[in-house]
């Protein structure tokens, strides 16, 4: 999720119960809004050619959520990752299975909890 248009045009959008796979960059992008969530997804081998993450969020997010999602084989970087780009937001229950780098990476500010890492 993605906006040439600026920040703010994706604004409380949702994006739950897909499978997601073999991707050449990031699986999951949750970028340039307010109030964005992703969960109940599958992001599976992501990021195959460019360092990435299985889920992102970045480019002006603010508030976004990431709960119950199951991400594996992230070929080049993290399972889930906040950048500083993002502003707050929350990351609970998640799964991260034999990624490259397999943890979440939050350097956002969000609250991150009870995510499983194997």
């Amino acid at each position: 999720m993605f906006s040439t248009f600026g920040p703010g045009i994706t604004s409380g959008s949702v994006i739950r119960y897909n499978y997601v796979h073999d991707t050449d960059s990031c699986g999951i992008r949750l970028d340039d809004g307010v109030g964005n969530s992703g969960y109940y997804n599958t992001v599976v081998n992501a990021s195959r050619v460019t360092s990435c993450a299985g889920i992102i969020a970045q480019f002006g997010s603010v508030n976004t959520n990431i709960y119950n999602n199951t991400v594996s084989s992230t070929a080049n970087g993290f399972c889930i990752w906040l950048t500083s780009d993002a502003t707050g937001g929350t990351v609970r229950n998640n799964r991260c299975l034999n990624n490259a780098v397999n943890s979440i990476q939050n350097d956002s500010g969000a609250t991150v909890d009870h995510n499983g890492t194997l």
